[in-house]
């Protein structure tokens, strides 16, 4: 069942320290990194997040590496969250003391 993705498609606000647009407005989005991002560590760039520690937290993915993942462009990745193609899935696991993570 698709979750509803309120915002999805908007673009980053200018202020924001990353370039691209929300999935799921203010808490996902799909960036594209800058020279600076992908020359700043050896860590893995898959995901950036913001305010951790705060009640703003939001995170998102590196449109780069996520559209290799799927074997698409970053074109064809932007496309598809603007048109809504681009989903979230709610899954629930069963584990055995009874909880759903």
């Amino acid at each position: 069942m698709p979750i509803p993705l309120k915002g999805q498609g908007n673009p980053l606000p200018p202020n924001f320290p990353y370039r691209g647009e929300w999935i799921l407005e203010p808490r996902m989005f799909l960036y594209v990194p800058d020279q600076a991002q992908l020359t700043a560590s050896n860590a893995s760039r898959f995901t950036a997040s913001l305010n951790a520690n705060s009640d703003d937290w939001c995170f998102g993915f590196d449109s780069e590496q996520l559209a290799a993942a799927l074997n698409i462009t970053t074109d064809s990745l932007f496309q598809a969250n603007r048109h809504r193609e681009l989903t979230l899935e709610n899954v629930e696991a069963s584990t055995p003391d009874g909880e759903m993570p």
